[in-house]
């Protein structure tokens, strides 16, 4: 006869801040690694952040909602196209509910949304097309969030595109993020 057994898992506990909290709405109750975050981010002009809140615990608001508060511009590093694709659809969201942000664009930079690019801008190249993309934000006077993957970042980095962003490169932004950087495949980095 087997005997019966019960686990139960509470899982992690994340400190919450109760809320009225610089940079996050009345309404979002934010944790206490997305308050520190949001500190560090305003507070500091060259710093590295290690977030180590697990899956799930709001790693992208840490930087996201400063980013969009504070009129950044950011370049996030992710190791999916799919989370790019949830990560702007998020920021999106988040722009559309809580804010006035109408100088903010989101931009994805994936092999599929680079071609697309290629396409509406009617340029040759997929860097040509990131150049009219950015030099068209930048004339709007945007900032802008990038989202991309680790393989157009290493070809951004590598100036293998020859577009204004890559010739740019990283220092064009407020802040740049690794997310979930143990995911990421390390095929093209060098």
């Amino acid at each position: 006869m087997q005997e019966s057994v019960n686990i139960t898992i509470d899982g992690v506990g994340l400190k919450m801040n109760p809320g009225g909290v610089d940079f996050y709405p009345d309404e979002i109750a934010p944790y206490d690694h997305q308050i520190r975050m949001a500190e560090i981010m305003s507070s500091n002009d060259d710093y590295i952040a290690v977030n180590t809140a697990p899956t799930g615990g709001g790693k992208t608001w840490s930087w996201a909602v400063p980013v969009i508060e504070k009129q950044m511009t950011a370049l996030a590093v992710l190791p999916t196209n799919a989370l790019i694709t949830d990560q702007k659809s998020a920021i999106e969201e988040y722009k559309e509910q809580y804010t006035d942000a109408g100088y903010l664009e989101v931009l994805s930079l994936t092999g599929r949304t680079t071609t697309d690019l290629k396409r509406k801008w009617g340029v040759r190249t997929k860097g040509e097309a990131i150049s009219e993309e950015v030099k068209l934000l930048n004339e709007q006077n945007k900032s802008v969030i990038v989202l991309t993957n680790a393989d157009i970042f290493t070809i951004l980095r590598g100036d293998k595109y020859q577009s204004a962003l890559a010739k740019a490169s990283t220092a064009m932004f407020d802040a740049v993020v690794f997310d979930e950087f143990h995911l990421a495949d390390t095929k093209g980095w060098n």
